[in-house]
Order: structure tokens, then C-alpha cells, then sequence
């Protein structure tokens, strides 16, 4: 009867258990790092609209009906707009 394993087949399932161990941890590992950066883009994206659209309420209001170059609803668009370019995922051919 032989009770234990010869030293190189025990050295061959330690190597095989680590890539294993590895298999199941890494995409683990890496669905909370994209987790993480996916929420933070979230919130980030969630912020700046907040900021957008204070800015533009005082845009607006500097740019009252007795300014020179009063505020239209196309001009605070565009500007909004102007103000989010990194944000705004734009398609090729479309406005």
C-alpha cells in the first residue's frame, strides 16, 4: 500500500490548483475593477450634469431678454452641448 504520492505528481497538482486558483479569482477580480470604474463613470457623468445644468441656469440669466445676444433654447442647447463634448458620445454622420 502506498500511502503518499510520488514528490513529482504533487509538484504537478500544486502547479495545476494555482492556475485554477487563478481561472476562478481573475475574472472575478476584474468584473469589481470594471464594477468600480463603471459606477465611477456613473457618478461622474451624474456630477457633471448637475454642474451643466447650473451653469447653464446662469448662463441663461446673464444672457436675459435685455442683453445684446439674448438666450434662445438653441443657444442654451448649444452651449450645454459645447460644455459636455467629452462626456456626449457622437456617431459618425449624425449631428
Amino acid at each position: 500500500m502506498k500511502f503518499f504520492r510520488p514528490v513529482s505528481s504533487s509538484r504537478a497538482l500544486q502547479r495545476g490548483n494555482t492556475i485554477l486558483e487563478s481561472a476562478v479569482s481573475l475574472p472575478v477580480f476584474m468584473l469589481l475593477i470594471l464594477g468600480a470604474m463603471d459606477f465611477s463613470w456613473g457618478v461622474y457623468a451624474y456630477n457633471f450634469c448637475a454642474y451643466a445644468s447650473q451653469d447653464a441656469a446662469r448662463w441663461a440669466s446673464v444672457n436675459d431678454s435685455l442683453s445684446s445676444s439674448p438666450a434662445t433654447s438653441a443657444t442654451l442647447q448649444t452651449y450645454v452641448q459645447n460644455e459636455a463634448a467629452g462626456l456626449m458620445k457622437t456617431r459618425p454622420g449624425r449631428p
